[in-house]
């Protein structure tokens, strides 16, 4: 996982918190469900950390979404 911000991790934490509007989901209910810390959710939210590829299908399977819609934005 890097920490360097830049325009993909704002892409993808803006594409995620669209997501988890979508399903009326907070970032804590996410990080529950996929058994994940909340504080890495939110950080990947924030734009300030880009998430390994395995991460963002974990994620995109607990919200029932393809995992394209997170990995287009890589």
């Amino acid at each position: 996982m890097s920490k360097k911000k830049n325009k993909n991790a704002t892409s993808i934490g803006q594409e995620l918190e669209n997501l988890l509007s979508e399903k009326n989901m907070t970032a804590e209910q996410i990080a529950r469900k996929v058994q994940m810390p909340e504080r890495y959710i939110k950080l990947i939210i924030a734009g300030k950390m880009i998430p390994k590829i395995g991460d963002l299908v974990r994620i995109s399977k607990g919200l029932g979404v393809s995992s394209s819609r997170l990995e287009k934005s890589l």
